[in-house]
């Protein structure tokens, strides 16, 4: 069975909604204990909660979605892997340690060159045959497969 894939890594669209998702719910969260603190005769706390909050949702779900790695994903057809990032001349190699796939977006995470990598892609930024591949190559590696000697 051949691996072979090139795998674009990054911004799609399903990850930049689940991530404004996170940063609205993490928002109402903060104004629903807002309202609470306010119904309990608690004014400031709920002053308080009620700006900073949505805040710093707001600037965290920034910072995480400046923090996505951005790169090529590069399996061969043995099922080991390399990584381009946007500023590295060479491929590093690249040895996933966990992963999940959910809701059609997929998170690895591994090290490359000494650096831990969180690569996020979602099923929209890539055709199905594509993706299919990235599940198969992620079943085999689920199996014990990819052990770099």
């Amino acid at each position: 069975m051949s691996f072979a894939q090139s795998l674009a890594v990054g911004r799609s669209a399903r990850l930049m909604v689940l991530f404004h998702a996170a940063a609205v719910v993490g928002a109402a969260g903060g104004l629903l204990g807002a309202w609470q603190c306010a119904q309990g005769g608690w004014p400031l706390p709920a002053s308080l909660l009620a700006l900073l909050v949505p805040a710093t949702c707001w600037v965290g779900q920034g910072w995480a979605v400046r923090r996505i790695a951005r790169g090529v994903l590069r399996v061969e057809v043995d099922g080991l892997s390399n990584w381009n990032d946007a500023h590295a001349r060479a491929a590093l190699p690249f040895v996933p340690d966990r992963w999940c796939v959910i809701a059609g977006c997929a998170w690895i995470s591994g090290t490359a060159g000494g650096r831990r990598l969180h690569l996020l892609s979602g099923a929209d930024a890539h055709d199905d045959a594509d993706w299919a591949q990235l599940m198969r190559w992620l079943l085999w590696l689920e199996r014990g497969g990819g052990v770099r000697g």
